[in-house]
């Protein structure tokens, strides 16, 4: 439901990877988006945690300091597509 259909944004998505870095988030406007990059050590521990728990609330727990934005000329990152009159 997160559309991003620029290949630089995912290219520099992947260019911005870091061994301290847990999340990388492209933003737009100053504001966060999709997709989002995870390390594998984030994920582990989210695999562990119960089915019920919500990535947004785990996300908005990690310290800022392991996260990584990454500013695009690509507004499709803060889009959410939840019906077909979203897409227009």
């Amino acid at each position: 439901d997160c559309p991003c259909r620029e290949i630089q944004t995912w290219q520099s998505l992947g260019q911005a990877t870091e061994n301290e870095i847990d999340v990388i988030k492209p933003s737009f406007n100053q504001k966060g988006g999709h997709p989002i990059i995870i390390s594998r050590n984030l994920k582990k521990k989210i695999l562990e945690m119960p089915p019920t728990e919500k990535l947004n609330k785990i996300l908005r727990r990690l310290p800022f300091e392991r996260m990584k934005y990454v500013t695009t000329k690509d507004e499709d990152v803060i889009k959410n597509i939840n019906t077909k009159e979203d897409l227009c």
